[in-house]
């Protein structure tokens, strides 16, 4: 099992799923850091210039408000209104480079340029305590605007499973899993035949969640299963955020998910600041 990150929590996953795709955002402001390896710092923000400029961006002005030695440009994003500009910087910590992009109002530069400001101080390298974005963390205490999404596949047994974790707005104050009847209803219509295998009561730590095992037929086609964990958390507590478990897979075959799906699920703990 290797230990993996995400936002302010840990867990394990077996080493045949692989890292697929991974965001995170705090503060409103998009962050990810990657290790530069033997690219130079400055090759490595003409990069990102190049990426921001290839989705259309226009109006780029660069500035030097944020902090000494990190680059930074204001630009207009492709197809918004006028009054929305992008702030993307870049930080290096040790070897690893943050980037965090945040957006607002073109009124409003110098509460972008302070709020960008605050997350690059916050950064350092290596995978301690605080908010993960990649190669390094964030030490900022836990806040109320805080999101992480990554995604993990093994192509060999088609496996896709899926981590969300949101600050939660509210309280589901029905059932937790009511998102999910709600799409059961919606694939029953559209023909496909579900199966609730499994959903109980399962909490983790001081979350308290549901887990549920549901199988996906459609005439013709191999049989899916989709096993989910869901928190909902509880309002503007950072402690305890909104948490969703995701994976899916063909029926065939799931041997190898099954013997680890309890042990994914009893991994998952919190990082402290």
């Amino acid at each position: 099992m290797n230990t993996c990150h995400l936002g302010r929590f840990s867990f394990k996953l077996p080493k045949q799923l692989a890292l697929s795709t991974q965001e995170q955002t705090i503060y409103g402001v998009d962050v990810s850091s990657k290790n530069k390896g033997t690219v130079s710092t400055v090759q490595y923000w003409q990069s990102n210039l190049h990426k921001i400029k290839a989705l259309g961006a226009t109006n780029l002005s660069e500035t030097d408000d944020i902090l000494p030695d990190s680059p930074a440009v204001f630009y207009q994003p492709n197809s918004l209104s006028e009054d929305i500009i992008n702030l993307v910087a870049q930080i290096e910590s040790n070897g690893s480079i943050l980037t965090a992009i945040l957006q607002g109002n073109k009124n409003k530069k110098d509460e972008i340029v302070t709020t960008v400001r605050t997350v690059l101080k916050a950064y350092k390298h290596g995978d301690s305590s605080g908010f993960h974005v990649g190669s390094g963390v964030l030490t900022s205490a836990p806040d109320i605007n805080e999101y992480a999404t990554a995604t993990y596949i093994n192509e060999v047994n088609d496996i896709e499973l899926e981590i969300d974790i949101e600050m939660a707005g509210y309280i589901l104050e029905e059932d937790p899993l009511l998102d999910i009847n709600e799409d059961i209803i919606a694939l029953k219509e559209e023909g496909v035949d579900v199966d609730i295998i499994q959903k109980e009561p399962y909490d983790l730590g001081l979350l308290k969640g549901t887990k549920s095992i549901l199988a996906l037929s459609t005439k013709g086609e191999e049989t899916l299963l989709n096993y989910m964990w869901f928190s909902a958390g509880e309002t503007a507590n950072p402690l305890k955020p909104e948490v969703l478990i995701k994976a899916t897979m063909p029926k065939k075959g799931n041997a190898f998910f099954e013997e680890q799906w309890n042990n994914i699920l009893d991994s998952l703990h919190f990082r402290e600041s």
